[in-house]
């Protein structure tokens, strides 16, 4: 019986260690900063980086004239673009696509779904949603502010992430997006513990020369720096 108690207890100490492990990496990382003297400019390119406490997203506009960038050209689906003229922002992020694709209606994916995005190297996907109307400062959407070099980066970076076909333009994938105005694409990169999707903003950051975390396992590590 004090044999089975014991086993028991080691087993339950066992499963209490990984995620302990993990949050001490998370915390670790999180805090280390990179780009630490980049300041953003008084004036220049707005973006919002926005959560909704556990996913981060880039928002960006559909036009920007100062890089002329216009994000509608990226996209091939006709019907996308007829429908998504007048938009004013658009909203990228980066994630695992069984966790996506399980999340219609607002529920949450199941364990095995969970599981297999934390521990197993799996596929992923762009999501992308148009929006009309105006964003700003909340406690989980931040502003920031760029030059145009960096606005390009970043543009460049998250370009990057999509699988591109050879004509540069990118297809929707089968799957519907969760309402009217988001869609999924295909993505490079795979989901696992230590890339997550707040680890993908943070790095379009970095990558960006702005400032970041050296790794950002969860939404709080992107957000502290604005």
């Amino acid at each position: 019986m004090l044999r089975a108690a014991l086993k028991a207890v080691i087993l339950l100490t066992d499963l209490l260690a990984l995620p302990l492990a993990y949050f001490c990496y998370a915390f670790f990382v999180g805090a280390i900063t990179v780009n630490a003297s980049h300041q953003q400019p008084a004036q220049g390119i707005t973006i919002y980086i926005h959560s909704n406490g556990f996913h981060t997203d880039l928002v960006l506009p559909v036009n920007e004239t100062q890089t002329n960038t216009h994000w509608l050209s990226f996209y091939a689906d006709s019907a996308l673009l007829r429908k998504h003229q007048r938009t004013q922002w658009m909203s990228v992020g980066w994630g695992d696509e069984g966790f996506y694709l399980d999340s219609y209606n607002n529920a949450f994916p199941g364990l095995g779904t969970c599981c297999n995005a934390l521990f197993v190297p799996s596929p992923s996907l762009m999501h992308v949603a148009f929006y009309e109307g105006r964003f700003s400062r909340t406690e989980l959407c931040r502003p920031v502010t760029l030059r145009a070099a960096e606005y390009e980066k970043l543009c460049q970076t998250i370009r990057n992430s999509f699988v591109l076909p050879d004509n540069g333009k990118v297809h929707t994938i089968d799957s519907p997006g969760y309402w009217e105005h988001d869609y999924f694409f295909k993505a490079k990169g795979s989901y696992h513990l230590f890339q997550t999707c707040n680890d993908w903003t943070n790095d379009c950051l970095q990558q960006s020369g702005l400032k970041a975390s050296w790794k950002a396992p969860l939404y709080n590590f992107v957000l502290q720096h604005y």
